[in-house]
C-alpha cells in the first residue's frame, strides 16, 4: 500500500509543479512562472503601447476610439497595429532555451534588443517586455520579461517567423497611408485644378445638405448622389509611402504639377496638395505610373496613378 500511495503523491506534486509552471490564462500562477506570461488575454485591456530600440528611437501607439493615434499626432496604419496587437494577444512559449545559448541570447538582446510597455486605459502598467532576435531555424524570437533574467523562446503557433520587427519599424511605416483622411460626409469643399489645362477643373461646395457647382462666379446644383460617389472614392486611395527624406523633394515641388488639390471640413480645416508625375520612358514613349505629392501638412508620399485615377475629375463628371 506504501508503494502505492508514494506514487500517488509524486503524481500529486508533479501536477502541482505543471499548473504553477504551465497555467496560461493570461494571468502568473505563481511568482516562478511569471516571467514566461507576456500574452495579454484580455487584448482590449491594452490602451497605449510604448516601444523603445537601443539607438533611443521610440513609439508610442495609442487607442483613440475604434482607431489608434501613432505618437499622439498622426493616425496609425491599422494593418501595423493589428500584427502587434496579435502578438501581445496570442504569443505562446515554445520551448526554454538550453542553458549554453543563454550568454549569446543575453548579449543580442543587450545590443539589439526592444522594449514594449503596456499600458491600461488608467496608464497603468500591465507589463513590460523585451523582444530579441529570432532562433537559428527562425521559428520562434527570445523575449525577455522585465526583471527577469531568463529568456524564452516565443511564437505564434499558427505563423512561422520572427515577431521582433512587427514592433520595430521606422515612424513613417507606422502612419496610416491614406492621402484623405476625413469622413465623406465631414467635406464641405473641393476644388481641383489642373495648372496646365485652365477650365478642365472643378470646385464643389457643400450647404446643408446640398451640393453646388462653382463656375465663373455662379453656382449650379448637383446631384447629391454623384458627389458622394465622388467623395467615397476621394477618400479611399490609399499611398504607396512616405518619402519625407527623399533629397530632390524640393525639386520636385517647385515644377507645375499636373493637379492641385484644395479641400475643407466641417472644422473649417483647409487641407491641400500638388501632384507630380513622375515620368518613365516605356518602349520610347512617356509614361506615368506613379506622382509624388506634397502635402500642406508638410509630407511628401509616393502614390500610384491607378489608384488615384478616380480622384482627377472634370465639371462634366457632375453635371452628368
Amino acid at each position: 500500500m506504501k508503494p502505492f500511495l508514494t506514487i500517488l503523491v509524486i503524481l500529486a506534486l508533479a501536477a502541482g509543479a505543471y499548473y504553477v509552471l504551465f497555467t496560461d490564462d493570461g494571468s502568473a500562477s505563481s511568482e516562478l512562472g511569471a516571467d514566461r506570461h507576456f500574452a495579454v488575454e484580455n487584448i482590449s485591456q491594452v490602451h497605449k503601447i510604448f516601444i523603445a530600440d537601443r539607438s533611443g528611437k521610440t513609439t508610442t501607439l495609442t487607442r483613440d476610439g475604434s482607431g489608434w493615434l501613432l505618437n499622439d499626432k498622426y493616425v496609425a496604419r491599422q494593418g501595423a497595429v493589428k500584427n502587434v496587437l496579435e502578438v501581445i494577444e496570442n504569443v505562446e512559449m515554445k520551448y526554454i532555451p538550453p542553458k549554453a545559448a543563454l550568454e549569446s541570447i543575453t548579449r543580442d538582446m543587450a545590443k539589439n534588443g526592444i522594449k514594449v510597455e503596456l499600458y491600461d486605459s488608467a496608464d497603468r502598467n500591465i507589463k513590460t517586455f523585451y523582444v530579441g532576435g529570432m532562433t537559428n531555424d527562425e521559428s520562434g524570437t527570445h523575449f525577455i520579461m522585465e526583471g527577469s533574467d531568463q529568456p524564452y523562446v516565443m511564437h505564434l503557433p499558427y505563423w512561422n517567423g520572427g515577431l521582433k520587427y512587427r514592433f520595430l519599424m521606422d515612424n513613417e511605416d507606422w502612419r496610416d497611408r491614406h492621402l484623405i483622411q476625413e469622413d465623406p460626409e465631414d467635406i464641405t469643399m473641393v476644388r481641383l485644378i489642373y495648372p496646365k489645362q485652365q477650365g478642365k477643373g472643378f470646385d464643389i461646395r457643400k450647404q446643408g445638405s446640398s451640393y453646388y457647382l462653382q463656375s465663373d462666379g455662379e453656382k449650379q446644383k448637383v446631384d447629391a448622389s454623384v458627389v458622394m460617389s465622388y467623395l467615397d472614392d476621394f477618400t479611399e486611395p490609399v499611398a504607396e509611402a512616405y518619402h519625407n527624406d527623399k533629397i530632390n523633394r524640393d525639386s520636385f515641388l517647385s515644377l507645375i504639377p499636373f493637379a492641385l488639390l484644395e479641400y475643407a471640413t466641417t472644422d473649417q480645416d483647409t487641407h491641400r496638395a500638388s501632384f507630380h508625375p513622375i515620368a518613365q520612358l516605356d518602349d520610347g514613349f512617356s509614361k506615368v505610373e506613379r506622382m509624388y505629392v506634397g502635402t500642406s501638412q508638410g509630407d511628401f508620399l509616393l502614390v500610384q496613378m491607378p489608384v488615384f485615377q478616380k480622384m482627377f475629375q472634370s465639371q462634366e463628371f457632375f453635371l452628368r
